[in-house]
């Protein structure tokens, strides 16, 4: 599965190419190679960075449905996917999902998050967010609020 993962991510990174990736997947089935945690968090980051955050949430389910619980890096991608989509309704889901599980990210991902849902303007959801990226990652509330 390895070697798969290898090209998984060079056919996302370097080509752009999706039908090679979904080839590989495909290829990966007919041999009986069984994903890992990191193929399906590959695939999630391949799909997101080429904005197709749907098939990235098909995979992302996929990925459950296979026996994977998410990890904080497959939480990541699919929350930073969703905040570049523009969709801070589903990312803030996800958010709520990694908080009830004891998950927690990176100072870079809350501001990302904070950003995508300011833009909605629910200030009180905004505030809820800092308040848990004050308290988790410990940062002052001048960074926090700016």
């Amino acid at each position: 599965v390895g070697v798969y993962n290898t090209m998984l991510s060079i056919a996302g990174e370097a080509s752009k190419d999706l039908d090679l990736v979904d080839e590989l997947v495909k290829e990966m089935e007919r041999n009986a190679c069984d994903k890992d945690l990191k193929t399906w968090t590959i695939l999630i980051s391949v799909y997101g960075k080429a904005k197709k955050t749907g098939k990235g949430l098909l995979v992302f389910e996929k990925m459950r449905k296979s026996g994977f619980e998410p990890d904080a890096v497959a939480y990541n991608i699919m929350i930073r996917s969703l905040c570049i989509a523009g969709r801070g309704d589903l990312a803030l889901e996800f958010y709520k999902e990694m908080i009830e599980k004891g998950i927690t990210f990176g100072l870079r991902t809350y501001k990302m998050l904070l950003d995508c849902i300011a833009r909605s303007e629910k200030v009180d959801v905004v505030q809820s967010v800092a308040d848990d990226m004050v308290r988790i990652c410990e940062v002052s509330e001048h960074d926090a609020f700016g």
